[in-house]
């Protein structure tokens, strides 16, 4: 069956309303909005609407046919067929006079070099859609998609109590986060908890302390705030709280896994965060990136467990756990910012609970999400120790591994430091073999190499995407052509 437009005609006056509507529908098959077999309205419809008689609609539509745009069809209707020879292109938009903020421009933006057919997925940070049990989910959205659930949830900007007490046990139990239902703000992803963080706390001008390297959105995010990023290094032992300059009001951190480099914060550099804190009257927003997938070694307490004064807020996100598609987010946070966060929320984000939301709520009440993790750490742990043994072979010669206990993906820095990763990750792309490149995802772009993520790459799928970046760094090394 033919696709009826639903056509939007503006009528002026009174005089020649025939022909304004046959000029109105003739620019908008010439533009390319209408396309071949699409039916206009009917003229019982359209003068309807119009409030206009059916002999001046129809006018207009013979008008069309006889330019050969339209035709009409008994029992159908009347549907384009084409333009006249000559037809012009749709114009392109108009010129416009207004210019973004002088910050919007300056960002960078990241290179998508997997924008087009992926075979093997090494980006960093995705889970496995394949093993996710799709059936217990949709049993669980359905519950919840239909008008008497919906009528039933409060509008609580915070989000459903549901799942706001779902989350602080999950956080509690599996990240060692001590957190009431209360504490917990849900948000549409760990960014959206981190900006209301900073917009609560922070003012245009304040400095914030970043990991460098680190992420270069979140830094982005800060700046896009009006507040100055301040970049401080890494070492061995994760971020150097003593290079943390003066005026330093927040410090941004992954403490359970730093970004990209994998290490986690030492427990001396945790206490000694803890201790900057309180001596500068700061605030340090700690990011739960990855905290459920701890492959080796054991668990390292967070700050927020390890905090007695209440100067942590510890943001984190579902997306990894559940599907990337599941925009459920939190922020945690002390008492006493409970009613600005509220506020900040419902500014930003005041949209009621959503069925995903009360879903979620279920699937981690009811037991779903902890056997989803468990079985899943097993399947990542064995994808990751066979990337590791064959990265070391594959790519050793190019790159030093720098595996983490915990994650979805292992950092392999280049060892020529002038290797371009980003010219790697287009060549690789091209083969099909998605990759991050380091410097493409940095505050400063300093460090090259790789993100080799396994979450998304079946365990046999391995050797062969790894040859496949082998032969793009060579071909970048070399400057020959693959």
């Amino acid at each position: 069956m033919p696709r009826r437009i639903n056509l939007h005609v503006t009528l002026t006056g009174d005089g020649d309303l025939s022909g304004q509507i046959h000029r109105r529908i003739r620019q908008v098959i010439l533009d390319g909005l209408m396309e071949h077999g699409e039916l206009l309205p009917s003229t019982r419809d359209l003068a309807a609407r119009l409030c206009v008689s059916r002999t001046t609609v129809g006018t207009a539509y013979d008008r069309l046919m006889a330019e050969g745009l339209v035709k009409g069809r008994v029992g159908v209707g009347t549907f384009v067929t084409g333009s006249p020879a000559g037809a012009r292109a749709r114009p392109s938009a108009a010129t416009s006079p207004l210019r973004p903020a002088p910050l919007w421009p300056a960002l960078p933006a990241s290179c998508d070099a997997a924008a087009g057919d992926v075979r093997f997925d090494l980006r960093p940070g995705r889970p496995d859609p394949r093993q996710f049990p799709f059936s217990t989910w949709r049993s669980e959205l359905s519950r919840h998609t239909n008008a008497e659930a919906l009528s039933a949830t409060s509008s609580d900007v915070a989000g459903p109590v549901a799942l706001r007490s779902a989350l602080a046990q999950h956080l509690g139990l599996f990240h060692g986060v001590p957190a009431e239902p209360d504490d917990v703000v849900v948000t549409t992803g760990a960014r959206q908890a981190v900006e209301l963080a900073a917009r609560v706390l922070l003012e245009p001008g304040d400095l914030v302390a970043v990991e460098e390297p680190g992420h270069r959105d979140l830094a982005a995010l800060f700046t896009s705030l009006g507040l100055h990023v301040v970049p401080v290094r890494v070492d061995a032992e994760g971020l150097v709280v003593d290079a943390i300059p003066s005026g330093v009001r927040c410090v941004y951190t992954r403490a359970a896994r730093h970004f990209p480099l994998g290490r986690p914060l030492s427990a001396d550099r945790r206490v000694a965060l803890l201790d900057w804190a309180g001596r500068v009257d700061g605030v340090i927003v700690e990011d739960g990136h990855d905290g459920e997938f701890r492959h080796t070694g054991r668990p390292i307490d967070p700050l927020r467990g390890l905090d007695r004064s209440g100067r942590v807020l510890y943001a984190g996100s579902l997306a990894r756990l559940l599907r990337p598609d599941v925009r459920i987010g939190y922020l945690v946070a002390p008492a006493p910012l409970h009613a600005v966060l509220h506020k900040a929320k419902q500014v930003l984000d005041p949209e009621p609970a959503t069925p995903v939301q009360l879903a979620a709520a279920a699937f981690l009440r009811d037991g779903h999400l902890s056997r989803h993790v468990r079985r899943m750490r097993a399947v990542y742990t064995e994808r990751r120790e066979r990337l590791i043994t064959a990265a070391t072979w594959t790519l050793g010669e190019h790159a030093t591994l720098q595996p983490s206990p915990t994650g979805l993906d292992v950092p392999a820095l280049f060892r020529d430091p002038h290797l371009d990763d980003v010219e790697v990750a287009r060549q690789a792309a091209s083969a099909g073999v998605a990759v991050a490149a380091i410097s493409d995802r940095t505050v400063t772009g300093r460090h090259r190499g790789l993100l080799l993520g396994f979450g998304a790459l079946p365990t046999d799928h391995v050797e062969e995407s790894l040859t496949l970046l082998r032969t793009a760094i060579e071909s970048v090394a070399t400057g020959e052509p693959v």
